[in-house]
């Protein structure tokens, strides 16, 4: 039924159960930061999925200049989100430059592996087709 997504799944799945208890607790007036947290992990990572259409948007621009147009569009967002946590929780005073420097850095890891892969990927196309 699920084929090789099961690991997909099952991330769904936790999830889904996941913000349904946290929603829960918070309704409930339990309002631990750990549950607070988890509404604010699920939001990074719907900004980080639902930011992918700029690469759909730009795509005529170049490389270079959609990353920089995604970093720069997500850093704000991410930025907007710390702020809002700040509204409803205390925030470490090095907040927003230890978000900056988290988040650029996985940012310019995760910019090497495409850049690795794409290489990679081309280098083999290339000797494929000269075979």
């Amino acid at each position: 039924m699920f084929g090789k997504n099961k690991l997909a799944v099952i991330c769904v799945i936790f999830t889904i159960i996941t913000l349904f208890s946290s929603v829960l607790n918070l309704a409930q007036g339990r309002t631990g930061t750990d549950h607070f947290h988890i509404l604010i992990r699920f939001l990074i990572v719907a900004l980080a999925i639902g930011s992918l259409y700029i690469f759909d948007w730009f795509k005529g621009l170049s490389f270079k200049l959609v990353h920089l147009i995604h970093y720069i569009a997500t850093l704000i967002a991410v930025f907007f989100l710390v702020w809002f946590t700040g509204l409803f929780a205390d925030l470490h005073p090095d907040a927003y430059r230890d978000i900056f420097f988290n988040y650029t850095g996985v940012y310019v890891i995760i910019i090497l592996v495409e850049i690795i892969y794409f290489k990679v990927k081309k280098k083999a196309l290339f000797e494929v087709n000269n075979k």
